[in-house]
C-alpha cells in the first residue's frame, strides 16, 4: 500500500466512525477505543546514514489532525517503536517509504 492509500484509508475510517477531531476519542460497545494503527517504514536513503529497519519503522493512529475532518490541521506524528523518536510524516511522498500498512483495527 502507498502512503497516499494509507492516508485515504485512515480518513475513511474516521468518517465511518464520526471521528472529526483528534481529541474526539470514540469507544465501541465493549468500552474499547475505536482505533486504527498504521506503520510506515522509511527507505534507508531518507536519513543521512543507514539505520536498521527497526529504527526506520514508525507507527501512528487515526487520531492525528491531518486525518480528522474538523481539526483544521495537517500534522501526522509517527513514533519509532525502538526509541520513541517522533517524525512528522504528512509531507512525505510515497517514494520515501519502503512499506506502509495497517497494523491493527479496533472497531
Amino acid at each position: 500500500m502507498t502512503f497516499k492509500e494509507l492516508f485515504k484509508t485512515m480518513c475513511d475510517f474516521n468518517k465511518k466512525h464520526d471521528i472529526k477531531r483528534k481529541v474526539d476519542i470514540k469507544y465501541n460497545d465493549k468500552g474499547e477505543k475505536i482505533e486504527m494503527i498504521a506503520r510506515v517504514v522509511f527507505k534507508n536513503n531518507v536519513f543521512p546514514r543507514e539505520y536498521p529497519i527497526e529504527q526506520r519503522t514508525y507507527t501512528f493512529s487515526n487520531y492525528n489532525k491531518a486525518l480528522c475532518s474538523d481539526d483544521m490541521g495537517y500534522s501526522i506524528f509517527a513514533y519509532c517503536d525502538v526509541d520513541g523518536t517522533g517524525e512528522r510524516v504528512e509531507r512525505c511522498s510515497n517514494n520515501e517509504f519502503e512499506q506502509c500498512d495497517i497494523l491493527s483495527i479496533n472497531e
